[in-house]
């Protein structure tokens, strides 16, 4: 089935940051990203699609969604763009800021740095499972008080230090590692 990306975030049936023209132009300018032109492009879609619900779910982002039945946690209020000057008036006396130094909720396009985001994510994506639950090795193991210790090499961050580093001060990932863990019953 083809996978169908709406990247609007004005619309109701929005699914992803990032579409897949974006993704190509964003490609295009970076180093070491030829595995990304040689992905098909309904796997690019798909990892577009989840590296968008990843983020919805595993970042903790600042300020407020805009509207309560929004289907991502982007457009935001809220949100101070980074370099930006806070200095000004508003109506309100006591109330200092300028509102160009905040991101507009109702942008016809989500914050660039939130596309870009999403496009390392889901490059990430296609390059290795970064969600595996597959641990290959114990540092220590229990038996009476039933204690494991899994080697914290093992697992993989789910957000790769690049796109933590992307992400910035506009939120905080909730989750580093992914914590699913098989229990096998004898």
């Amino acid at each position: 089935m083809a996978i169908t990306i709406d990247s609007n975030p004005l619309s109701a049936s929005a699914n992803s940051y990032a579409d897949i023209a974006f993704a190509l132009t964003y490609f295009e300018s970076r180093l070491h990203s030829a595995e990304w032109a040689s992905t098909e492009r309904e796997t690019q879609k798909a990892a577009l699609v989840h590296a968008t619900r990843l983020l919805d779910r595993l970042v903790d982002w600042k300020g407020q969604i805009n509207d309560i039945d929004q289907p991502l946690s982007w457009p935001r209020k809220y949100v101070k763009r980074r370099g930006r000057s806070t200095t000004g008036f508003s109506q309100y006396p006591d109330v200092y800021f300028n509102l160009d130094s905040f991101f507009d909720p109702a942008a016809a396009d989500f914050p660039t740095f939130l596309r870009e985001v999403c496009c390392e994510l889901a490059f990430d994506l296609v390059r290795e499972d970064r969600l595996s639950d597959q641990a290959t090795g114990l540092s220590s193991l229990g038996v009476e008080g039933i204690r494991l210790t899994f080697k914290e090499s093992d697992r993989k961050d789910i957000f790769s230090e690049q796109v933590v580093l992307m992400i910035g001060n506009y939120g905080r990932p909730t989750l580093k590692k992914s914590s699913t863990v098989k229990l096998v019953r004898a």
